[in-house]
């Protein structure tokens, strides 16, 4: 929510799965002054459904608890940025930094705290804003 509220605009764009974490997440946005409708849920894909979403996302924020796998490297593949911090020794929590390190894209995408990853979160979404805006 602090990403969302920091970044004009932005969506957080997350696979709806539990199927019933939809109002929950709602009901959390709405109580720390996001408005519910600028987080957009969507069902698993067919393969190149999925292939072809990973052009429309600007920077993908990895779960800390179960990292993206196959879709770290879809999103990478495709060009997206991902910001990942493995929060435990567990395997689940290491695949995307493992990815991140063995591209040598590790400083850049992998985070020792949430401070860290909600700082760079924030640093890359205003700075491509920042690119994109029409110069004066």
């Amino acid at each position: 929510m602090d990403i969302l509220k920091a970044v004009p605009n932005s969506i957080l764009w997350i696979l709806e799965y539990p199927a019933d974490a939809r109002p929950n997440l709602e009901q959390y946005a709405t109580e720390n002054g996001v408005d519910p409708a600028r987080i957009v849920m969507t069902a698993k894909a067919p393969k190149q459904e999925h292939i072809n979403r990973c052009f429309l996302a600007d920077l993908a924020l990895d779960n800390p608890m179960t990292n993206g796998h196959t879709t770290t490297c879809d999103l990478l593949w495709s060009g997206c940025p991902v910001i990942t911090f493995p929060i435990t020794d567990n395997m689940p929590s290491r695949v995307a930094s493992s990815i991140c390190k063995a591209l040598d894209i590790g400083p850049d995408s992998i985070c020792n705290s949430f401070t860290e990853y909600s700082n760079k979160a924030k640093h890359y979404a205003l700075s491509t804003l920042a690119d994109l805006s029409p110069d004066e």
